[in-house]
């Protein structure tokens, strides 16, 4: 069972991975890359096998083979000094509490900010962004169409009520 401490952890890569400090991004970047392609089912299955070779979970560090075969270990809770570590190790502690997949990116195009989604469906990090999204969606065409649909829909079934209340 994940506890709220799990998704406390979560929370904490979301947070770094949102924060907008020039120095981390080259670390954020390759930390998203990271968790892009540990995430099942994967655009590319090769390049996620050739990831796995190279960042190999071990307990609660992450092993990185380099090309001499030889091994580093890194630290899941490492300070600030080593970006790259940080978030890496981060990934894995998320990895191994079974809450990658609830790590997100809001969909709302103009937030894109990280999230720990509590229930599986959830896809917008607010309920101001899940509002602006579709209010977005009802000013196009689609979304004026399928209001419609609703509404005759709707309409239809009040006037079918209303017949048989007389």
């Amino acid at each position: 069972m994940v506890t709220d401490v799990d998704y406390s952890m979560a929370q904490v890569l979301a947070n770094w991975l949102n924060s907008g400090d020039p120095e981390l991004t080259e670390a954020q970047r390759e930390t998203v890359h990271v968790i892009n392609l540990l995430r099942p089912p994967g655009p590319d299955d090769r390049q996620r096998a050739k990831l796995l070779e190279k960042f190999k979970p071990v307990g609660l560090y992450w092993a990185i083979v380099d090309a001499r075969g030889e091994h580093t270990y890194l630290k899941p809770m490492i300070s600030g000094k080593r970006p790259h570590e940080f978030g890496l190790g981060m990934v894995s502690e998320v990895t191994q509490l079974g809450l990658l997949d609830r790590l997100r990116q809001c969909k709302r195009l103009e937030c894109q900010r990280w999230f720990v989604a509590r229930k599986i469906s959830k896809v917008f990090c607010s309920p101001s962004c899940q509002a602006d999204r579709w209010d977005a969606y009802r000013r196009t065409a689609e979304g004026r169409r399928q209001k419609r649909e609703q509404m005759r829909a709707w309409r239809e079934q009040q006037r079918r009520k209303s017949r048989r209340k007389r």
